[in-house]
């Protein structure tokens, strides 16, 4: 598959980029049972081109790394896995999409022993034609141009903290997880459709480093969050 980068230093602690690569996912068989149904007995391959315009950077002497990209993919007959009305699942081509949005990325030391991070990503990804042959999950027949991919969140990021200290020689250190998924959905036609994350999740974790061996007590999903995912 083609792909193409170039890069422009900056600075010593500033790198601009740019990509461009091409894609793809072969086709398939959905077996004989799912023909029989009448569904697609077969799915044709999909292909993308994605393109990635980013920086990456340290600030502060090095107490903040800072990573920033935009990008856009085009896809081509995008593959989708769907489920038909008899609770059988298979998959099939939704023709065309795109994906856009934003992604950070950043880590920081904010005192000795303490440090952590965070990220966060912003995307847009719908259909851009319409399919009107396309049997979604909810029984509904045909797409449109403009309906949000199967389980694409438009929003999701996450942050970190974790705090390195000593009892005596013993050194530990005290770890906490914050994710957070955004809202989607089961189908095309949102309507009809079942919405899928919107939940977060916290975790804690507490280690301790004895050279080559490492203890870690945690505790997941301590918020006690839920979603369908």
């Amino acid at each position: 598959n083609p792909r193409v980068s170039i890069s422009f230093d900056a600075s010593d602690n500033a790198m601009f980029y740019a990509t461009a690569a091409q894609g793809f996912r072969v086709g398939g068989g959905n077996g004989e049972a799912i023909s029989a149904l009448g569904l697609p007995a077969v799915y044709r391959p999909d292909s993308i081109w994605s393109y990635e315009l980013g920086l990456k950077s340290t600030l502060l002497d090095e107490r903040l790394m800072l990573n920033l990209t935009a990008f856009y993919i085009d896809w081509s007959d995008v593959q989708v896995t769907l489920r038909s009305p008899f609770g059988t699942q298979y998959t099939d081509n939704a023709g065309d999409a795109e994906s856009y949005g934003l992604e950070l990325e950043t880590r920081f030391a904010l005192t000795e022993g303490l440090s952590g991070g965070a990220t966060l990503t912003l995307n847009r990804a719908e259909l851009t034609e319409d399919v009107p042959d396309l049997l979604q999950s909810s029984g509904i027949v045909g797409a449109e141009s403009g309906d949000r991919l199967i389980g694409a969140p438009q929003v999701a990021g996450s942050l970190d903290l974790q705090y390195d200290f000593r009892v005596g020689s013993l050194p530990l250190w005290l770890r906490g997880e914050y994710q957070y998924q955004g809202e989607s959905y089961s189908d095309f036609t949102r309507a009809a459709a079942a919405e899928m994350g919107d939940y977060s999740v916290v975790n804690l974790r507490l280690g301790v480093d004895l050279g080559a061996l490492s203890l870690v007590a945690y505790a997941e999903n301590v918020a006690d969050g839920d979603g369908i995912v």
